[in-house]
């Protein structure tokens, strides 16, 4: 598991420190930035359109690719927006390659964004997929990705009291459902899901962050916890 913390950049973007009991409210859930869903591709980009309710909202985002090509990188980018990686889960069972990612909403303009595949050689991904909420007054403390297989779990350790936590999970199958104790987030239409949860819980807790799959398929898990920012 990697803690994330950045020194000098948008307070935003996250800090790992501690906050007393007393301090601000749990981070707020405002709304779906990303739900996309492309299959039967042969391409090495994807395109599409998001929109932030909020300048100075965090957004995580989840994009995959599926290939069984040898993919370096995977990014994102749109004019105005810093997209700051937290971590990678290289091709599974299920030929998935995923990326997490934060970045600090600049404005509220309608945005471009471009996922981009780098391969180390030829090849391409045959689907695209991308998982991103908004959230007010929120940072990210920590984050895991993981492969699975059937059930997919993740775990985040909290740095602060009352933490957020968030998750979203791209499966192979299409019978995969959020945790009972979690609200729905962003869905991408493909059978491929968000979830999130305000705790009460202090710091130092380890959070798990689950899905649940009837068809026992393999896919990739992304977690990330937020803390509150004043």
């Amino acid at each position: 598991m990697l803690a994330f913390a950045l020194v000098g950049c948008d307070s935003a973007l996250g800090l790992h420190g501690t906050e007393p009991a007393d301090g601000p409210p749990p981070a707020s859930w405002r709304g779906v930035f990303a739900h996309e869903a492309a299959t039967g591709l042969l391409s090495t980009s994807y395109r599409f359109s998001a929109q932030a309710e909020a300048a100075g909202d965090l957004v995580v985002l989840q994009i995959v690719c599926q290939t069984s090509g040898m993919l370096g990188a995977l990014d994102v980018a749109g004019a105005g927006w810093t997209f700051q990686k937290l971590g990678t889960v290289p091709v599974s069972d299920a030929t998935y390659w995923a990326q997490s990612l934060a970045a600090v909403a600049p404005d509220t303009n309608t945005v471009t964004l471009t996922i981009s595949a780098t391969f180390s050689a030829s090849g391409s991904c045959t689907a695209f997929h991308a998982l991103g909420d908004e959230f007010a007054n929120a940072a990210v403390d920590d984050h895991d990705e993981e492969m699975c297989y059937g059930d997919c779990v993740a775990h985040v350790v909290t740095s602060r009291p009352r933490d957020a936590v968030w998750g979203a999970c791209t499966h192979a199958g299409l019978g995969l459902t959020i945790d009972p104790t979690f609200t729905a987030a962003a869905d991408d239409g493909d059978g491929n899901l968000a979830e999130y949860r305000t705790t009460d819980d202090p710091s130092g807790t380890v959070e798990s962050v689950p899905f649940h799959d009837a068809e026992m398929s393999s896919g990739v898990i992304t977690a990330v916890s937020l803390y509150a920012t004043p």
